[in-house]
């Protein structure tokens, strides 16, 4: 784990992080070794006496796990492994919105079948990471409601084991939940011990990041953040979870096509970064409507500030694309709407890993079970 999160380390450097004797960490690391999840470099030259220790670094040549991000308007399947780089990837742009749950998943079977067939002959497939837009339940994947994808009741985690196979294990949780922790791990949020990160397309997701841990809630249900009600009033915005004046209904990518005067289109994420292009290039009216999403944005992350007290809030999505043109609108209504300690203590930034931030977090819990359990490599049993 430590060599997973803090990148390529010596033996001495694992020894003194751990505590553990110099053999004991060689025996351990040779295991890992056999198991094919590192490999050792050349020595580390330290300029003092004695033998060099040798630099112990991950290894994706053996066991890789597949990270899928499932989004409304595209299908990405990427390979990676422990050291949380993703190697590989297939992106295919498709309208999953409103689309039968069952095409989705063949295309989405045929992207996994597509990136498994070229692993190198030495490569293991481990498990299957899966970020979903949705209301999953954590301990088995079941994905109750995805009401951008249009789906309601659907076994994904169970469908995709079965097109898979008993030797590949299945983890689904939701998008914004996973990008998270990858946030939290790598991105924008890493040494923070309490956070907030939202995600925006159609939808608004959030996770929240509390003393170092991913709030899941009672059944994995906790963090939605887009279905807090920021409008009541008569102009409020139908929400396609069945509510009205929804964070996600006022301040998602569709809202700010409504407020820029611009139609819903299959090619959303090109009109939105056409639209930020467009403040960008100084255009008063764009950034006016932007700043009316910031406002917005900031009147439900107030209530978040209050509740929670975080330390950082992380943008995603057009969220980060478009910061510094929401930036000023949410810190007015955070300076109106919070208590001063915790609006003091707390910063707002755009999220680091852009459009990998829930591809890394199903990262993340596909490898899980083998960080905690090394011996379970399918290179070792080979």
């Amino acid at each position: 784990r430590r060599v997973h999160r803090g990148g390529p380390q010596s033996r001495s450097a694992l020894t003194a992080a751990t505590g553990l004797n110099r053999s004991t960490i060689g025996a351990l690391v040779a295991e890992l070794v056999e198991c094919g999840l590192v490999e050792e470099g050349e020595p580390e030259a330290t300029g003092s006496a004695g033998r060099p220790s040798p630099l112990v670094r991950a290894s994706t040549d053996h066991v890789v796990a597949a990270a899928v991000d499932i989004g409304t308007k595209w299908l990405t399947v990427a390979i990676g492994g422990i050291g949380g780089t993703l190697v590989t990837r297939v992106h295919r742009e498709t309208n999953n919105d409103g689309r039968p749950y069952e095409e989705t998943i063949a295309e989405l079977c045929d992207l996994l079948d597509e990136v498994v067939g070229d692993l190198l002959p030495t490569q293991h497939l481990f498990a299957v990471g899966i970020a979903a837009p949705g209301v999953v339940r954590a301990h088995d994947g079941f994905v109750h409601f995805a009401p951008n994808l249009g789906w309601r009741e659907v076994n994904l985690g169970a469908d995709l084991a079965a097109h898979l196979g008993d030797d590949i294990e299945v983890f689904v949780a939701n998008e914004a939940h996973l990008g998270a922790r990858a946030e939290h791990l790598r991105g924008a949020g890493a040494g923070v011990e309490d956070l907030i990160y939202l995600s925006s397309e159609i939808g608004v997701g959030g996770g929240t990041i509390i003393a170092g841990r991913l709030q899941l809630g009672a059944d994995g249900y906790s963090g939605e953040i887009g279905h807090i009600p920021v409008n009541t009033g008569p102009d409020a915005t139908s929400c396609r979870c069945g509510s009205v004046g929804c964070l996600e209904a006022e301040t998602g990518a569709l809202a700010l096509l409504a407020l820029t005067g611009h139609q819903h289109t299959d090619h959303l994420s090109d009109a939105v970064r056409g639209i930020i292009a467009t403040a960008a290039a100084g255009d008063e009216d764009v950034q006016r409507s932007l700043h009316e999403i910031g406002v917005r944005l900031g009147r439900g992350l107030a209530g978040m500030v209050n509740l929670l007290n975080p330390r950082r809030i992380v943008l995603g999505g057009y969220f980060a694309d478009a910061f510094e043109f929401l930036a000023a609108g949410i810190d007015a209504e955070l300076a109106q709407h919070t208590l001063s300690p915790s609006r003091s203590g707390v910063t707002i930034v755009p999220a680091a890993l852009q459009e990998d931030s829930a591809l890394l977090g199903a990262l993340e819990i596909a490898l899980e079970p083998l960080l905690l359990d090394p011996a379970r490599s399918p290179a070792a049993a080979a």
